[in-house]
């Protein structure tokens, strides 16, 4: 799908008898979604959206999660032959690399990595 691809709110609501508390599921579907790297932060400032990559496509690209409505917006279109580039990553990944974007608050931006290249895109 192009950048810009837009998909309705996936968000499911399920209450916890153990502590009352109500959970948010944000995604749901079949395919793998996760947030940036662990110690990267997803949410933007001022906690109005998520980035988070998701193989939805058949490709790891990047997506922004409006925290308001949860409309669900593509951010990369990459084509990158074997994005997984860690051991742990799903052999024949394609699409951006996976577990390496950053995003930069102060800008609204997150980069990318596609091919040999460094690529960014504003929120």
């Amino acid at each position: 799908m192009p950048i810009g691809t837009q998909y309705p709110t996936e968000w499911t609501t399920h209450h916890d008898p153990a502590t009352g508390r109500t959970i948010r599921q944000l995604t749901n579907g079949p395919a793998n979604n996760y947030p940036l790297y662990y110690f990267i932060p997803s949410i933007t400032h001022p906690n109005d959206a998520l980035v988070f990559h998701s193989e939805r496509s058949g490709w790891v690209q990047l997506y922004k999660l409006d925290l308001t409505d949860g409309t669900i917006t593509q951010l990369s279109d990459g084509h990158t032959r074997d994005s997984g580039w860690a051991i742990w990553c799903e052999p024949h990944l394609r699409g951006i690399y996976n577990h390496l974007s950053a995003l930069n608050q102060a800008k609204r931006e997150v980069y990318y990595f596609q091919d040999e290249e460094v690529r960014s895109t504003h929120l």
